[in-house]
């Protein structure tokens, strides 16, 4: 199936179509005026000449002695009978043309050759002027196509000028173009219908009320993640308090490995509350960010030491490796908790005993963290997808919301970071940047 072509293009080929059309018509209406127009005037020039014969047979005004060099096949050939027909004149004598007794215009032919021919006819004399057919042809012709020489200068002209046009029309379409594509979905601002032609505005005005409906709809849907996060979080609290009483008064190592399961599923369900409000939190789009400086070294071992105790428990290595003084401009608890996620994927799939190096590294104007672990790295067409919510990398086989990830990939987008994840080469895990473009100064003492 052919591709339709742009608008813009389809306008200039169809303009240009039709400007070639009236051009070749309008060229060939001019041609054939033109001719018409010499043909008529070479007529006329026979009358005059021939009304203007005195009564001797002579013009009335004649050439200089020294006449202008010309092709004596141009000159008219005048013949003058006097009223007993004697010739009183011939100029061309060897182009003789029979003498017509008729006023007026004749085509006649004369010694292989085509005249036209005018006859002035009076009781006193008879004037006869004629001029060769195909000098006649010449010349209108030289006119018609001297004619045609301004429309085939003025045709690529109106082309060039017809694209200059189009793209200046169709320029404003651009800056539409490009406001459309840099809306977010949550953005419901309404597109002025003044600021665009009045053709658009039906299909602007449709594509403000999809804008409109789409932020009802997102606005709708992060409320009830928050609020279902939210309502959670109490019967889940009075649940885990349950089990501790249950706890402290069990006496039977049977229902203690029960208890144990039902904990760990409540923790589990606590986590996934929590990690939906935060969800909800930086999807919306009402909060601010703050800006203030951050010292990374600072952020990164407070970060490790929340997670200390889970790697600890499983007996994983994980320090700081490498540790540039370098300080940013972004919201602490925000950076904080995008930091905390990678640290916490990390330990999630690294195996037991496993290594997690984590960097700082300064670099011109801009600064990179790096996590990197032991663990077994991500399939490279899923490593795109591990950053939509609730979705987990196949084979895992570890527990997880699935929503890490997402809220680091929002709390990077917010803060104009960039984050890549990048499996080892040097054997299996995976690398886990956060960039800092152009906005990273070296630490002060």
């Amino acid at each position: 199936m052919m591709r339709p072509s742009s608008l813009r293009t389809q306008l200039w080929l169809w303009l240009l179509g039709l400007l070639t059309v009236v051009g070749l018509i309008t060229a060939g209406a001019s041609y054939w005026y033109t001719r018409a127009e010499m043909e008529s005037f070479l007529d006329h020039q026979l009358r005059q000449v021939a009304i203007n014969i005195d009564h001797v047979g002579r013009l009335s005004a004649q050439p200089g002695d020294n006449p202008v060099p010309h092709d004596l096949e141009d000159d008219l050939n005048i013949q003058v009978w006097d009223s007993a027909g004697t010739a009183l004149r011939v100029t061309k004598a060897q182009d003789s043309i029979p003498r017509q007794h008729i006023s007026g215009f004749s085509d006649t032919q004369s010694g292989g050759l085509r005249w036209r021919t005018y006859t002035a006819t009076s009781p006193a004399q008879t004037v006869q002027v004629s001029q060769q057919a195909v000098v006649r042809e010449e010349l209108a012709q030289d006119a018609a196509v001297r004619a045609l020489v301004p429309i085939g200068i003025i045709l690529p002209l109106a082309w060039l000028l017809l694209g200059i046009v189009t793209n200046r029309v169709l320029g404003g379409l651009d800056g539409l173009v490009r406001r459309l594509a840099q809306r977010s979905p949550g953005d419901d601002t309404q597109i002025a219908l003044t600021e665009v032609p009045s053709e658009l505005r039906p299909m602007v005005a449709a594509v403000n009320d999809l804008f409109g409906q789409l932020h009802r709809h997102l606005l709708a849907q992060k409320r009830f993640v928050a609020d279902a996060a939210h309502e959670l979080r109490t019967p889940l609290a009075a649940l885990q308090l349950q089990i501790n009483n249950l706890r402290q008064n069990n006496r039977s190592d049977q229902l203690g490995g029960r208890i144990d399961d039902l904990e760990r599923g409540i923790k589990r369900a606590s986590s996934l509350a929590v990690q939906l409000l935060k969800m909800a939190r930086y999807q919306s789009d009402e909060i601010s960010t703050q800006r203030v400086p951050v010292d990374l070294v600072e952020l990164m071992k407070a970060a490790i030491a929340d997670v200390l105790p889970i790697a600890d428990h499983r007996r994983q290595d994980i320090g700081l490796v490498l540790a540039d003084g370098v300080v940013v401009l972004g919201d602490p608890a925000d950076l904080r908790v995008l930091a905390g996620n990678l640290l916490e994927n990390a330990i999630r799939y690294t195996p037991e005993g496993g290594v997690i190096d984590v960097s700082i590294a300064r670099g011109g104007i801009g600064a990179v963290i790096e996590v990197v672990d032991s663990g077994p790295g991500i399939a490279v067409d899923e490593i795109a997808r591990v950053f939509e919510p609730f979705y987990r990398a196949a084979g895992s086989g570890t527990e997880g919301s699935g929503l890490g990830l997402a809220i680091a990939a929002r709390i990077a987008e917010r803060h104009g970071l960039i984050i890549e994840l990048v499996n080892r080469t040097d054997r299996t895990g995976l690398i886990a940047r956060i960039i800092f473009p152009n906005m990273a100064r070296e630490k002060t003492a």
